[in-house]
């Protein structure tokens, strides 16, 4: 059974909290932080399977 006052879930809360509002809480914004990561993740991932 998932604790909603769990230490992990309120930290993730946090963080998600910090990024909505590093990009104003605007829906686009986030989308366009998100893909961004997203791909600088494939880039790193890329990166190690090519060594």
């Amino acid at each position: 059974m998932i604790n909603l006052d769990d230490p992990v879930l309120q930290e993730i809360r946090e963080i998600r909290h910090q990024i909505s509002q590093n990009n104003q809480h605007d829906p686009q914004k986030l989308i366009k932080y998100y893909l961004e990561l997203q791909q600088q993740y494939k880039e790193k991932k890329h990166k190690l399977n090519s060594q």
